[in-house]
């Protein structure tokens, strides 16, 4: 923090202790008048920058384990790099992870998380050979996350994709995405839930602000 006669500089930087490696830097100017006003912006600004930059460099550090030194964590974050490539192949290798990572920690909500989304993006990808039962699939991974932890936002967005998808319960949907929103506001995949939630359930205006 630097301050001068009328505005205050603020520099966030974010490294990797391990590598010390500087992943992330930015700097903020604000009056000192306005700095009560901004400051809850700044720290969302902050968050959202380096959070796909934490998973990134915790995917890229379970990428250079061996299997054998993988821990459940480690497993989550090798099916995350999988996932993210979006192929129906990197999906299943990614539910193997999941299911690794699970057989390991059952109490690991966020591979639960993970693992709804995976079987959700094969129903509703066309890569499964029996979509409804991978829509049922997925709805029981995000009831099993959320009744490890309540606030895993993942699974808030997950179980009201199926509540949307395999209820038609929109009301029901919209309040559990809308959580997982307001839970991570810089998530790009909560947004995208969120705006196909309220699509469905009557609301376009709604889903266009996200």
């Amino acid at each position: 923090i630097r301050p001068s006669k009328q505005t205050l500089r603020i520099r966030a930087e974010f490294t990797d202790l391990l590598t010390h490696h500087n992943l992330w830097a930015k700097h903020y100017d604000v009056n000192f008048n306005e700095i009560l006003a901004v400051q809850d912006d700044i720290v969302e600004k902050i968050v959202s920058s380096i959070e796909p930059l934490v998973e990134r460099a915790e995917q890229e550090r379970s990428l250079r384990k061996s299997d054998a030194d993988m821990t459940a964590w480690d497993r989550v974050m090798r099916g995350n790099w999988y996932r993210s490539k979006l192929t129906q192949a990197d999906n299943a290798r990614a539910i193997e992870l999941f299911k690794e990572a699970v057989g390991i920690d059952p109490d690991l909500s966020i591979a639960w998380a993970n693992l709804s989304l995976c079987h959700w993006c094969d129903g509703i990808l066309g890569w499964s050979d029996d979509p409804h039962r991978s829509f049922k699939e997925s709805d029981r991974c995000a009831r099993r996350a959320l009744s490890l932890d309540d606030m895993d936002w993942l699974a808030h967005a997950m179980a009201g994709l199926t509540d949307m998808w395999m209820r038609r319960d929109y009301d029901s949907s919209v309040e559990r995405i809308t959580r997982a929103v307001d839970m991570n506001p810089s998530s790009s995949f909560a947004r995208h839930a969120a705006a196909c939630s309220l699509e469905f359930a009557g609301m376009p205006e709604d889903a266009l602000s996200h």
